[in-house]
């Protein structure tokens, strides 16, 4: 009945096998699973276990450095259980577990690689295959054995072959699936990758089979493309070079930029140049498994109606995929694009139609716009010429179009494109018209055959990358989308395009790049953006209560705690308390995190707002505490010797130390629930889900939830103020709240949907030359602004939540008036144009101390300044202690007289007087 029930509910999945239970190997009834998971060993990407008779399974996965896990189970206990067994394997985090007993699975669509049902409880077989992505696994455990099903790929959605789509050079989608995006399906990578040190820099995406392939700099990266799960990297060495734009004049130099041959993609090959020869790489391990030939100067790629196509200074090649040479043609092309069954290409003054299958040429056409052009797109039987500034000026773009049957001159057109910077011109074949985007926000469509304008809209969200379309869509490099049918508008503005680099429509998901920028405040990184709707709104409670709930012995601060990151309610990194006369020395060490080193280690490490894989410390009434980020631990250390005294793991990662008030722990988890713990066991008093409803994404290579709860949590007079959300502009915006440490109880919550910001590009604060964007964060750390709670430049009244939002508010006040810098301790990802982090400082009431980009850590004793540098030694006064490793961002305090110190190897070590 199962198995027909499934059949029924879902058109796109088809029964593979069945994988009956060997009586033999009956003690591991995972074995066929393990088998099958295990006999590619290339393959990877996440996998869900719903339900835990055995954690084995999910053991056995995540050693593999491959697989992320993600278990659920309907008894608190099992998943316990399982939490111990993955830990003790030093797995957790690879593999994690949470309790669960809805009737809904808490995935985004089409998130999971392999789902694996060992116990389905209420979850109903069509929201199983909701969350299963395309060429995905579901596996259920059946009576003898395991169903095996595979999701096929649906209907409506496109690839992203070549870097213009296809080898038409017409950069629109076919993808019907995608819409207007509302917020995130997947996050990962760098937010501002090394190539994005040069600014303007030339990075590209393709697509092919559910696997997304990056090539920047000299590394090509392979990532699922529907959860972003780095699947292998590795160097690629392309040929890299330079066009120059069109002459507009003696007084001004003409533009040009850096290119590199792009990579083309299909379902089982990546095909790039490695030096000096075109190559197939196995598109799931990255590896070489064919060499087509040596090449000199090379231009393009393309692949199109089974031959690969080569343009180099030597001329033209085109093979069969076994590597067999079917033609060539020995005149240069400078570009090149196919359509209907010709491949057009042109140089010097020549526009070429060759026959693809044979390389016959079929008409030549001489033409001044052949000199000029520097892209071409081919559809509706029409060949068009772009040409391109690549300068700020307007002068100098516009397209000509040619009969693609004989060459026949069609029409020409010049016009500014609509962009701020390095304009381009880029023509788009969508809805049976020929479309620019010109300055001033026109989008005209024209007849492809005659160029007689048929329809205008308004557009909006000019920048300095190009657009980008689907056959519905015109898409902006602000996130904005206008309507081919009727130029109805919908904005986005969570992200913009990388300077020079559109978005990548795919997969029914809307990829981007890491970006650096100080327009606006801005989500970054590796991204898959995607229309969401809520679903399950209010679903489950949002209190839940522990042992240990009405029960918190409060006792009174001491002056010598540091019992929240970065000191005090103002995130000042100092202290009133001065160091101890005495020599220092090491007390003790003790070892708290243990880094992964494999794919897996190497995402986790690019999570912005993760700095290490242990927290800084926080310390009151002689408990020490940090948070092992990745493995989702809160752990107690004694604070005179350094021996465990608890720890406890939450449902996701905790990126910044917990806050101690009131003989209570408290903390964020990017689970989107706040912990409140007793302070004496780690015991849970409660938590409380800050996020609207349980609907989790794939982000760094674990599920975190759409409304991630920074770990360190703004406590007050028995109040902890919170902070859940990405981005006003995201998934329903930011959500911002006060409970009471005693009880859970919601005292105010607000929602925050809106920067304030009306300039999206270039704006500057009244009088100043500073970008409005410029350390604007779209999401912070929460901090006592002159008797307000403040999140980066939002204001609440701490007693009844009302709102302000200051947009210029560049600064807040802390101590007796004392003005600091927002951005000063730079939690997250930096605003500006800048990739590095801002280097660490610290402030009391009368001065601002800053370090420099070797300094990790700052802080203020009294009169003293003690610092920590990367090379490991942490500076007081006169003497100078080296450390075994560098202490992590923001890794010193001072606590009862002692400094502590938590290092990027995942120590923790403890310095005072001999």
């Amino acid at each position: 009945m199962f198995a027909i029930a499934l059949f029924c509910g879902f058109a796109y999945t088809h029964r593979v096998n069945a994988v009956e239970a060997d009586s033999k190997a009956s003690a591991n009834p995972n074995a066929p699973i393990l088998e099958a998971l295990k006999s590619e060993p290339e393959h990877g990407g996440f996998c869900v276990q719903l339900g835990i008779d055995d954690p084995g399974l999910a053991a056995e996965l995540a050693a593999t450095g491959r697989w992320s896990v993600h278990l659920l189970d309907a008894e608190p206990a099992r998943v316990e259980a399982a939490r111990r067994y993955l830990d003790e394997r030093n797995l957790y985090g690879v593999a994690a577990a949470e309790t669960w007993n809805e009737s809904f699975l808490p995935y985004a669509d089409n998130l999971v690689n392999v789902l694996v049902v060992e116990a389905p409880g209420r979850i109903p077989i069509q929201e199983m295959l909701r969350v299963v992505a395309p060429l995905g696994m579901l596996y259920i455990r059946q009576a003898g054995g395991w169903q095996t099903y595979r999701k096929e790929w649906p209907a409506g959605l496109d690839e992203w072959t070549h870097w213009r789509h296809d080898a038409s050079g017409n950069m629109v989608s076919r993808d019907s699936v995608l819409e207007v995006p509302t917020g995130l399906r997947w996050i990962a990578g760098p937010a501002q990758d090394p190539g994005g040190q040069k600014w303007y820099y030339d990075h590209v995406m393709v697509s092919a089979a559910g696997r997304n392939f990056y090539l920047y700099e000299s590394n090509l990266v392979a990532r699922d493309a529907f959860n972003g799960r780095l699947l292998w990297s590795r160097e690629v060495k392309t040929p890299i070079f330079r066009e120059t734009g069109t002459f507009i004049g003696l007084q001004f130099k003409t533009g040009s930029r850096t290119s590199k041959v792009r990579p083309v993609a299909t379902a089982q090959r990546v095909y790039v140049v490695l030096s000096n020869e075109l190559a197939a790489l196995d598109a799931a391990s990255g590896k070489t498994v064919q060499v087509y030939g040596q090449t000199t100067g090379p231009r393009e790629i393309a692949l199109a109606e089974n031959l690969l196509l080569l343009s180099d200074t030597n001329g033209l090649r085109a093979w069969s995929p076994d590597g067999t040479l079917q033609w060539r043609v020995t005149e240069a092309a400078r570009r090149m694009v196919v359509g209907d069954g010709k491949l057009f290409y042109f140089n010097s003054n020549n526009i070429v139609g060759l026959d693809l299958a044979g390389g016959k040429e079929l008409w030549r056409t001489f033409h001044t716009s052949a000199v000029e052009a520097v892209t071409g797109t081919y559809g509706d039987g029409v060949l068009i010429l772009e040409r391109s500034s690549w300068r700020d000026e307007g002068q100098g773009s516009g397209v000509t179009a040619f009969s693609g049957q004989d060459g026949a001159l069609l029409w020409s057109k010049d016009y500014v494109p609509g962009m701020t910077h390095y304009k381009e011109a880029r023509a788009f074949f969508a809805a049976g018209l020929v479309w620019l985007e010109m300055a001033k926000g026109k989008l005209a469509g024209f007849d492809p055959r005659t160029g007689e304008q048929k329809k205008e809209f308004r557009t909006r969200g000019e920048h300095c990358a190009t657009p980008i379309a689907t056959e519905r869509f015109f898409i902006a490099p602000e996130l904005e989308f206008t309507s081919f049918t009727d130029g109805t508008q919908w904005r986005a503005r969570m992200v913009k395009s990388a300077c020079r680099l559109p978005f990548v429509p795919a997969n029914g998901l809307l990829y981007t790049f890491p970006v650096q920028c100080e327009c606006f405040p801005m989500l970054r990184g590796y991204m898959g953006l995607c229309s969401y709707d809520v679903k399950f709104a209010g679903a489950g409670v949002r209190l839940q209560q522990g042992p240990a709930f009405g029960r918190l012995e409060s006792r009174a601060p001491s002056q010598t705690d540091w019992p929240i990151y970065r000191h005090d309610m103002f995130r000042s990194g100092s202290t009133p308390q001065p160091l101890p006369h005495a020599p220092l020395k090491i007390l003790w060490q003790t070892t708290v995190g243990r880094p992964q080193t494999n794919l897996i280690g190497m995402e986790w490490a690019d999570h912005p707002y993760a700095r290490g894989d242990v927290t800084p410390p926080v310390c009151a009434q002689n408990t020490l505490v940090v948070a092992e980020t990745h493995r989702h631990r809160v752990v107690a250390l004694d604070a005179d010797t350094g021996a465990v005294k608890w720890n406890f793991i939450a449902g996701g990662r905790v990126d910044t130390p917990p806050s101690i008030t009131a003989g209570a722990c408290v903390f964020g988890a990017h689970d989107g629930y706040i912990y409140c713990l007793r302070l004496e066991d780690g015991q849970l008093a409660w938590r409380f889900r800050a996020a609207p409803e349980e609907a989790r994404i794939a982000v760094h290579a674990q599920m975190e939830s759409r409304w991630p709860v920074a770990g360190s949590l703004l406590a007050l007079d028995g109040i902890v103020y919170y902070a859940a959300g990405r981005h006003p502009a995201s998934d329903g915006g930011v959500k911002v709240g006060a409970l009471e440490v005693a009880s859970g109880r919601l005292v105010w919550e607000q929602t925050v949907t809106n920067t304030g910001v009306r300039g999206w590009y270039g704006a500057v604060l009244t009088g100043t030359p500073q970008k409005i964007g410029y350390d604007y964060e779209p999401v912070d750390l929460l901090v006592m602004d002159d008797g307000r709670v403040a999140m980066s430049r939002w204001q609440f009244d701490p007693k009844t939540g009302r709102s302000q939002l200051s947009v210029a508010s560049t600064n807040y006040l802390a101590f007796q008036g004392l003005i600091v810098p927002r951005g000063i301790w730079g939690y997250g990802i930096r605003q500006t144009k800048k990739v590095q982090s801002r280097p660490p400082a610290a402030f009391d009431a009368t001065r601002i101390v800053y370090g420099s980009n070797q300094v990790t850590a700052v802080l203020l004793a009294s009169t003293n300044v003690v610092v920590a540098d990367a090379k490991g030694h942490v500076s007081v006064n006169s003497q100078s202690i080296q450390l075994e490793s560098p202490a992590v961002h923001d890794g010193l305090i001072l606590a009862r007289g002692r400094l502590y110190v938590t290092m990027r190897n995942g120590r923790v070590c403890c310095i005072g007087a001999e």
